[in-house]
Parts: C-alpha cells; sequence; structure tokens
C-alpha cells in the first residue's frame, strides 16, 4: 500500500514540474505546411484527372479511326470485288464474241473521196479565221459579225470548216508530229506550243478547241502567217482551210503598187492577187520543200480564188479540193 501511494505522489510531481500544457501551444507553423502539402497533392490529383481524361480521348479517337478505316477497307474490297466481277464478266463477253466471227475485221478508218489524205512527218494545220469565214454572201457575213454570239454559233460554214480542221488533224499519220495554228490579220496558236505528237490526244484536244472556239474576226493576212510560221520551216506539209484569197500584206515601201493596196481602202480583186503572189513567193522562200495542201470553201466575190490556190497546191505536189456541204 505504501508503495503504491509513492507512485502516485512520484507522478504527481513530474505533472506539476513539467512546462508543456497543450491547451498553450501555438500549433499554426504546424498548420500552414501541412495544407500547403494538401494544396499541393490536390494540384496533382486534378492534373492527373485532367491526363487521364486526355487518355480516354485519344482511345476513343483511335476507336473511332479504327472503325473508319474498317468502313473504308470493307468498302475497297467490295469494289475490287465488283471489278474482278466485271472484268470476269467481260472477259467471258469477249471470248463469246471472238468465237462467233469467223474473221476479224479492221477498223475503217474515213478517207475524202478526192484523195486529198493527210501525209507527212511534220504537219502545220492552219484555218483561217477572219471574218469571212462565217458566211457565203457577204451581207450575212456583216449581219454575223454584229449579231450575238448565240448567232454567231449558228454559223453552218464556220461549223463546217471547224469540223473540217478537227477531221484533218484526228486523221495525222500516228507517227507524225504537228503544229495546229489559226489566222487572221495575224497568226493565232498556243504560245507554249511545239512540235506535238499525233498520238498526244489530250494537248491536239486543248489546242483546236483553243482554235475552233475564238469566234471569226478581221481580215486575212495569209503572208504573215507564213513568216510567222517559220519557227516551223522543218515542215513537210501544210493544210490550210480558207475560203478565198488574203485581203492583207505585209507592207513594202519599196514596191508601189503593193502600198497603194494596203493604202486603198476597198480592196480590189487585182490587190487580193497581188497578196496572194507575196504570200506564195516568202511560202517559196521559207518553205521550198513543203507540200501545201488547200480546202478551199465558198466565198462570192472572189471567182479567183479557185484558180490560185489550185495552181500553187498542186505545184507543190499538194492537193486542192473545196469540199462538199456535208463534209467530214
Amino acid at each position: 500500500m505504501a508503495c503504491g501511494l509513492g507512485a502516485v505522489a512520484l507522478m504527481f510531481v513530474f505533472v506539476k514540474e513539467s512546462t508543456f500544457n497543450p491547451l498553450n501551444s501555438d500549433f499554426s507553423s504546424e498548420i500552414i505546411i501541412i495544407e500547403k502539402d494538401i494544396s499541393s497533392l490536390n494540384r496533382e490529383i486534378e492534373q492527373k484527372i485532367e491526363e487521364i481524361e486526355n487518355i480516354d480521348n485519344e482511345i476513343s479517337n483511335v476507336k473511332n479511326l479504327t472503325k473508319l478505316s474498317s468502313a473504308q477497307l470493307e468498302a475497297v474490297n467490295e469494289t475490287i470485288n465488283d471489278l474482278v466481277r466485271s472484268n470476269r464478266d467481260l472477259t467471258q463477253a469477249l471470248s463469246k464474241a471472238e468465237k462467233n466471227i469467223s474473221k476479224p475485221t479492221k477498223p475503217i478508218k474515213k478517207k475524202y473521196i478526192s484523195g486529198c489524205n493527210v501525209l507527212g512527218e511534220k504537219i502545220i494545220f492552219l484555218l483561217d479565221i477572219s471574218k469571212s469565214m462565217y458566211a457565203k454572201e457577204v451581207i450575212d457575213i456583216l449581219e454575223l459579225s454584229l449579231s450575238s454570239e448565240l448567232s454567231r454559233d449558228s454559223s453552218e460554214k464556220w461549223k463546217n470548216s471547224s469540223k473540217a480542221f478537227r477531221w484533218l488533224v484526228e486523221n495525222a499519220p500516228k507517227n507524225s508530229q504537228i503544229f495546229i495554228a489559226g489566222f487572221n490579220t495575224d497568226l493565232i496558236y498556243d504560245l507554249n506550243a511545239n512540235w506535238i505528237s499525233a498520238n498526244n490526244k489530250y494537248e491536239i484536244e486543248r489546242q483546236i478547241l483553243n482554235i475552233t472556239s475564238i469566234y471569226p474576226d478581221k481580215g486575212t493576212n495569209l503572208q504573215k502567217a507564213i513568216n510567222d510560221l517559220s519557227p516551223w520551216a522543218d515542215a513537210d506539209s501544210l493544210y490550210l482551210i480558207t475560203d478565198g484569197l488574203p485581203t492583207q500584206a505585209i507592207e513594202n515601201k519599196t514596191s508601189i503598187r503593193l502600198s497603194r493596196c494596203i493604202n486603198d481602202a476597198y480592196v480590189s480583186g487585182d490587190c487580193r492577187a497581188l497578196y496572194f503572189d507575196k504570200f506564195s513567193e516568202d511560202l517559196d522562200s521559207l518553205f521550198p520543200d513543203i507540200r501545201f495542201n488547200t480546202i478551199l470553201y465558198p466565198m462570192k466575190g472572189d471567182p479567183e480564188a479557185p484558180f490560185y490556190f489550185s495552181k500553187l497546191s498542186t505545184s507543190t505536189g499538194g492537193c486542192f479540193i473545196t469540199p462538199s456541204t456535208n463534209w467530214p
């Protein structure tokens, strides 16, 4: 009993002498540190949550892309299967057709009965796009040249000459080189053009449309056209579509007669013949070995044109035709 009381008394002494009092202590610094730690942990938690959300979004996008790729792959496979089936059906049809044909036929190449076929290794095709190409009568030419585009498109003469121009170009030998141009008072052609292969269908079509889509205008200076064609002087054939003798020429002050014709407001038949002679001289000088071929459309008031053009064409070994209304 005494020992127990002594122990209690000793504890009392320890408590009595202790300086620590929880109620009187200041824990604010420790609380601040803990709060900072908690705040830092919260930020890290938020960052991790955001990262997880981004990863979820990426996973979702990948799944969507996978589904889309699968659908596209199925579509491609189905298309391939359709092509395979079509090819098989066509092969079977071709095989059946070949069995039914005892002798294969060759495609017929359309030719003109006059024998004015397209020949040459380097060929120039030249289309007259002067105002007279609208019609045969002068009054109709004036009326159409002043009309709307719709009315001008209805010109039978221009449509026929454009078709004939296309026919000539498309019937050039497959191993030939060709040059496509039009002319009135100037030579008109694709500035980037040079000799092109007759097998280059895309470029040929583009250049034909470039020439035939121009509405006929101005006069005809055949002499200037042939001079502007001098960079292509290695041509061996030239095919010209026109409707009469030229109405202009290159001025030469040493020729009094030529200057008089050029300065005259009215182009007489004699002046047109003179202009043709000047053209013919330059043709012989610049293209001494060329075959000159003429397709001459009708034009009233120019009765000497067939004589001059046919004489020049035949003298160079070329052809001369006045096409029928249903050609080509």
